[in-house]
């Protein structure tokens, strides 16, 4: 039993500047819109919304993130 509690263990740090939390906020939001959802999306779709998104005003970048990919059709 002891092996499998070593997989199981993940280190997270702690969030130490203003800007990690804001990512991790961002990330929560995003992770709310879409809980219960089905989504259906490649991954190299995915990630070229994401770049997309990243390169848009950060005030916004959840909701055109999640414009996006609904345009997508995901």
């Amino acid at each position: 039993m002891e092996m499998l509690d070593a997989f199981s263990t993940t280190h997270v740090p702690n969030i130490s500047t203003g800007q990690q939390l804001v990512d991790a906020l961002e990330r929560a939001s995003i992770a709310h819109q879409l809980k219960g959802k089905q989504v259906w999306i490649g991954i190299k779709k995915l990630l070229l919304l994401i770049e997309m998104s990243l390169q848009m005003d950060p005030d916004h970048r959840v909701t055109n993130f999640l414009s996006l990919l609904r345009d997508e059709g995901a």
